[in-house]
């Protein structure tokens, strides 16, 4: 592997970790947003909110898993399985 190969995998590894890192930043915010709207919400049933933050959380944990493998995919193949995968799991 020459010099300019290793530098293009580690740019690419290093361009993953950060498209996974900015998801995992913007999936934080989501969520503290709306622990903090329902926490001020009208709404008197504790936990109707405790399961719909139960819900957005998991969503939130779905989508990052799923950005961080598509972003190790490999080809567009890799990228249609990877997504196959996931809508098989969540349709049932």
């Amino acid at each position: 592997m020459t010099d300019k190969e290793r530098l293009e995998s580690l740019t690419s590894i290093e361009n993953d970790v950060q498209i996974t890192e900015r998801t995992k930043h913007a999936m934080e915010i989501y969520v503290n947003w709306l622990q903090s709207a329902m926490s001020g919400s009208p709404w008197t049933n504790v936990d109707l909110n405790k399961k719909l933050l139960s819900y957005a959380t998991d969503n939130v944990t779905a989508a990052v898993a799923l950005v961080e493998k598509l972003s190790h995919a490999k080809n567009l193949e890799a990228v249609v399985k990877i997504q196959t995968d996931n809508d098989v799991r969540f349709w049932g």
